[in-house]
């Protein structure tokens, strides 16, 4: 808890002479959920347990548990976090007053968030995790009606805060509450499980920035920023880190957050779940930090469950009449975050235009993880990925592959890592993931340069990034993302040599040793093309593109006049070829129309168009043009 608030309840109950029990318990029912707070007692305890009824009652024998809460999830601590550097001072919850309106609470009281899944008028208790006598000061006075309407009155976003950055984009901070269940399964239809039953009420918080004059012309696109393992969701905004590139001109840039309160070694603390979920046997107020779930326990996507919602919440306008374009949705993440946006995007690359994933985690190295285990154990999840298989943690983690029952292709994906990132590391297992992105050519851009892990040391010497120094790149950039679209197929290069002229491949990313291979480079990063000009037809796929030489950003620009390299055809929206078909292409210059190579070929056995050991000029030599097209097949 922070000083301030802790003096300011402190004096408050002072006041009142509120030192022997939490009193003034309330519920007001809206927006599909029922808010319960309560006057808080000192000494403050570590948890509070709300309990309800049909009938009033005087011991927590006669009523069921709702759900235990932790004092950093009922005081408000992560709206305090993003509060106090936006704002200049914290905050407290704002909720549904019952009248249509809101009401902030004062700062000496708590807040539970309880959402029915059926009709029910019900009283509502909270009592210090370990009392057991429910008097008239821990009871709500009268019974709350509560509907159960999720068509007509679907559970809903809650703005706490808003206004201006310091960086000067509009700001509107967001809270949503938990369902939490044991089964995940036991969904409202407008509202996801998002959590198992032990972390049933617990608050979640997002963030939505805007350039200053808003977020431009309808439709406009949307960002996701994704934190790291530390948690620092209120680090992950516009302008506040011009190194890794998240300004934007028009739009909004999401910010939600992945932390998780809990009780180990006798303190309250916080972790990340991976961006992905946790163990549904939990007990949050008994984490052995050093142990691992049992090897047959099944981890739950509870925080997939999260962001999902968030992203059709905005879709569907939220509460200021959002208009995104569903084609323009992007996804960036540092660390942990990178990792998250990996999931995410893997999952569903439909819904996503782009993902720029800075140093991000790999898998876990450490002896034990109480929320989902460690690289060894691999345990089971939820989700069932291509041909019905189930996923396991490393499959979850690993960059490469793919999760999506219904989707082949991943969507354009960066990846920039660092040779001496202390914490994720710079090793074999990671040159070995590299390579391996390259080989599915799926369409990735990898980068390396010298950075360490924090985005605040990027910049800092001796340990700089190359792509950031002395100018940084802007291909990594949330501004840059917004140009790509969900539906739109591209390019995948990838087997990228830029010494066409010496053995193997250049740049050499090294073995693994830091001092080993290139100290900086890319395999990929300097091609592009033209996003206007994409021919996709049932019988022909064609693209014009080319070596960056004339980008602002100089460490943009190609080193070399001509590259070598492969391209398969991605995300194509008619062009799609059956396995083993046979196809025709041809690779000319856009200026003078003169044939460079031409082929046949046949796609692989998914179907993909794979086309090797082509030529690539520079842009200020000559632009070229590739056309691929569907052959008949002949007749026995």
């Amino acid at each position: 808890m922070r000083p301030i608030r802790l003096l300011g309840i402190l004096l408050i109950c002072i006041l009142f002479q509120l030192g022997l029990a939490q009193t003034n318990v309330t519920a007001v029912h809206a927006n599909g959920q029922t808010f319960v707070s309560w006057r808080v007692q000192l000494p403050l305890p570590t948890t509070y347990e709300i309990y309800r009824s049909s009938t009033s009652f005087t011991d927590t024998s006669q009523a069921t548990l709702v759900g235990r809460i932790l004092r950093p999830e009922w005081e408000g601590d992560a709206l305090d976090q993003i509060a106090s550097p936006l704002s200049g001072s914290g905050s407290t919850w704002v909720i549904p007053n019952g009248a249509g309106g809101t009401v902030q609470l004062p700062i000496d009281r708590g807040l539970f968030v309880y959402t029915p899944h059926a009709a029910a008028t019900e009283y509502f208790a909270v009592v210090e995790t370990g009392n057991t006598t429910v008097t008239a000061d821990h009871i709500t006075p009268t019974p709350v009606t509560q509907t159960y309407q999720p068509l007509a009155n679907p559970v809903t976003a809650h703005p706490q805060l808003s206004g201006i950055t310091p960086e000067g984009y509009l700001f509107r901070v967001y809270a949503y509450w938990t369902d939490g269940r044991n089964d995940i399964e036991d969904a409202r239809a407008d509202y996801p499980v998002m959590g198992n039953f032990a972390k049933n009420g617990a608050p979640n918080i997002f963030v939505v920035y805007s350039p200053s004059t808003g977020p431009g012309t309808a439709p406009y696109p949307m960002t996701f920023g994704f934190h790291g393992g530390e948690g620092n969701f209120h680090l992950w905004r516009p302008g506040l880190f011009p190194n890794v590139g998240l300004t934007i001109d028009e739009g909004i840039f999401v910010a939600p957050h992945d932390i998780l309160y809990h009780r180990a070694g006798g303190s309250v603390t916080s972790a990340t779940t991976g961006w992905f979920g946790y163990y549904p046997d939990l007990d949050p107020l008994n984490v052995n930090p050093i142990s691992n779930p049992p090897a047959n326990a099944v981890i739950q996507d509870y925080t997939q469950r999260k962001v999902n919602w968030i992203r059709q919440w905005l879709l569907r306008g939220g509460d200021l009449s959002y208009q995104v374009d569903t084609t323009r949705i992007s996804l960036l993440g540092h660390s942990m975050g990178g990792r998250g946006i990996s999931i995410l995007s893997r999952r569903n690359p439909e819904r996503y235009a782009a993902c720029h994933m800075f140093t991000p985690a790999y898998r876990d190295v450490v002896g034990a993880n109480p929320f989902y285990g460690n690289e060894a154990l691999n345990l089971e999840t939820n989700m069932i990925g291509p041909g019905g298989a189930t996923m396991r943690m490393n499959d979850i983690f690993d960059w490469t592959q793919p999760l999506s029952q219904t989707q082949r292709d991943l969507c354009l994906t960066r990846i920039y890592s660092g040779k001496n990132d202390a914490v994720i590391g710079w090793d074999s297992t990671i040159v070995g993931e590299i390579t391996a992105a390259n080989d599915s050519a799926m369409g990735f851009h990898l980068y390396w340069d010298s950075r360490p892990h924090g985005i605040a040391n990027w910049s800092q010497s001796p340990y700089f990034a190359e792509w950031i120094v002395p100018s940084r790149t802007d291909r990594g950039s949330a501004r840059y993302a917004q140009r790509y679209r969900s539906n739109q197929s591209f390019p995948a290069f990838f087997n990228d040599d830029q010494d066409v002229g010496t053995a193997g491949r250049q740049p050499d990313i090294g073995t693994g040793n830091p001092t080993s291979g290139a100290v900086w480079g890319t395999w990929g990063g300097y091609y592009d093309w033209d996003l206007t000009a994409i021919v996709d037809t049932p019988l022909t796929w064609g693209c014009t593109l080319w070596l960056v030489g004339s980008a602002p950003a100089t460490v943009d620009n190609c080193p070399v006049a001509v590259a070598r390299t492969s391209i398969a055809v991605r995300k194509p929206q008619a062009f799609r070829l059956p396995p083993f078909y046979p196809f025709r292409w041809t690779l000319r210059r856009t200026d003078t129309n003169a044939l460079l190579a031409s082929g046949l070929a046949l796609s692989d056995a998914s179907g993909v168009v794979r086309i090797t050991n082509l030529l690539i000029a520079r842009e200020d030599v000559f632009k070229s043009r590739l056309e691929v097209v569907r052959l008949p097949i002949p007749k026995p």
